[in-house]
């Protein structure tokens, strides 16, 4: 199986794994609904606290671990290593790696909250975040697809995924 694809279903795992989390946070969680309802920058943040910050830590202290792997990438017999040496990456590394990963995610939710769920004052800015994150997506795609099939997260934090 070629890298790209052994990566996809590492992704698909992992987001398995996240998905278990977000079903018990938000389906045996009805008391977190009010956070939700207030203000556009109020939801944003709650969503980013229960859900970016814990997705972004799964990836980076794993990543960032001896096995330099998430779990779908320890299936996947994947790691992630620095592009100099292929040694395990910083800590340093990782948070750079996932905090890039996850800003078309981020700027998503952003928009969300801001254009379509409240309607607030930011709509205009929330419809440019909301380009930019699809932008954001396809340069990752193609950095993924395109030899030597490493992103634009991992060519700003000097990682790569062997």
């Amino acid at each position: 199986m070629s890298i790209v694809l052994r990566r996809v279903a590492a992704f698909v795992v992992d987001c398995g794994v996240l998905a278990l989390y977000a079903i018990i946070l938000f389906v045996y969680s009805p008391l977190l609904k009010p956070l939700f309802s207030h203000s556009a920058s109020r939801s944003e943040l709650v969503g980013f606290l229960l859900l970016t910050l814990p997705f972004g830590l799964y990836f980076m202290a794993s990543e960032a671990s001896k096995w330099s792997a998430s779990i779908g990438k320890r299936l996947m017999k994947l790691r992630v290593v620095d592009v100099k040496d292929s040694r395990r990456i910083h800590f340093s590394q990782s948070l750079l790696r996932s905090a890039v990963k996850f800003l078309p995610w981020e700027l998503a939710h952003f928009a969300i909250w801001h254009a379509f769920v409240f309607a607030s004052n930011l709509q205009n800015v929330a419809m440019g975040a909301l380009a930019v994150s699809y932008f954001l997506m396809v340069v990752y795609l193609v950095g993924l697809v395109r030899k030597p099939h490493r992103t634009f997260y991992e060519r700003i934090s000097n990682t790569k995924v062997i």
